[in-house]
């Protein structure tokens, strides 16, 4: 359970206001990962009121591949959202008419009036929670950059064959997303993590001043750029119209990729969409040499002219490593490891 969404004015802890309102929806579909390989094929549940998503669970797809096993998810859904809100709504709109048949029966005594609807809406709204799931820490604040106009050719197609070779390299299977490589081209250095792209799809994150990577609290001060493997028709709109889907693609199944950047609305100049191909194109070519991802790994990719470390101790924490780890409370067989947790102890550290 995930329950992203409020109404508008209401805490995180109720639903009170929701049984004011008539018509809710519920739907469960399965989501379009493709990238998840051999990982079981997942489906996500959302109960939705007044545009909001109230309730949402990510399942496994074989538990919903007939009507009355989504009828049955969906109705203990409704059942939980209807304990919280302290009632049921008029209406409720589902996608099925098989699922409609088998709530209706079930609601019925709620005098719950279950109904079949197109369901754009709440299609629209797991697309996006999907697009969270398992989405690296490191990506959070980047956005699609979807304007592309007065990019020259040449920069844009060295990017996408780039982008293409990492794909088929899968660099992912090879290194740890817990770690950086550090990336030094033509003297700029940078910390360059590779995600597996799971569901979200986000294969790359560039940091283009190495130091900005290190603290996850603080504004990078220089561009971040991340790489997003996507599905043709889920490119951005604007993009689509400046650009031919296909010029995007990097597989033969539709796999097209989508330049991240910290600063949405920039427009990446040419010699910026260079760089990232250069990092693309130096982290594929150490997958495809199997060289060995351990500490102290220093690669030279002849082509792109990027030399690649790994260095295991770059942590992304504003805290220095702990040297050597101490107890926090009175050492000793007798000692009492919650005695600085019980209220007398604490009012005491409150008066002083």
């Amino acid at each position: 359970m995930h329950g992203l969404a409020l109404g508008p004015g209401d805490d995180a802890d109720s639903l009170d206001w929701l049984r004011h309102v008539p018509t809710w929806k519920a739907d469960v579909l399965p989501l379009d990962e493709p990238w998840r390989g051999s990982a079981p094929a997942r489906a996500m549940l959302v109960v939705m009121g007044e545009g909001d998503v109230v309730e949402d669970e990510l399942l496994d797809a074989s538990a919903c591949a007939s009507a009355s096993d989504v009828a049955r998810l969906l109705g203990e859904a409704v059942h939980e959202v209807a304990r919280q809100a302290g009632g049921y709504p008029r209406r409720l709109r589902v996608r099925d008419g098989g699922v409609a048949g088998l709530l209706a029966a079930e609601l019925d005594a709620h005098g719950v009036d279950v109904r079949v609807s197109a369901m754009r809406e709440t299609e629209r709204a797991i697309r996006e929670l999907a697009a969270l799931l398992d989405e690296p820490e490191v990506a959070r604040d980047l956005g699609p950059v979807d304007g592309w106009s007065g990019l020259a050719a040449e920069d844009s197609a060295v990017f996408v064959a780039a982008a293409a070779r990492f794909w088929r390299a899968r660099p992912w299977e090879r290194l740890d997303e817990r770690e950086a490589l550090l990336a030094r081209w033509r003297g700029r250095d940078s910390a360059v993590v590779v995600t597996p792209p799971l569901g979200h799809g986000h294969v790359i994150t560039v940091f283009t001043h190495a130091p900005d990577y290190r603290d996850p609290f603080g504004q990078p001060e220089h561009p971040v750029w991340g790489v997003k493997l996507t599905r043709r028709e889920r490119l951005p709109r604007m993009l689509r119209r400046e650009v031919e889907p296909s010029l995007w693609t990097v597989a033969d199944d539709g796999t097209c990729c989508m330049v991240l950047e910290d600063a949405a609305d920039a427009l990446p100049a040419g010699d910026s969409l260079r760089y990232l191909a250069a990092m693309l194109s130096a982290v594929a070519a150490l997958a495809e040499s199997r060289a060995p991802a351990r500490r102290g790994l220093c690669f030279h990719d002849g082509e792109s002219g990027v030399e690649l470390r790994l260095e295991r101790d770059v942590h992304r924490t504003p805290w220095p490593a702990m040297k050597r780890a101490r107890p926090a409370c009175a050492p000793g067989p007798a000692a009492d490891p919650e005695a600085a947790l019980r209220p007398a102890r604490l009012g005491a550290v409150e008066r002083g």
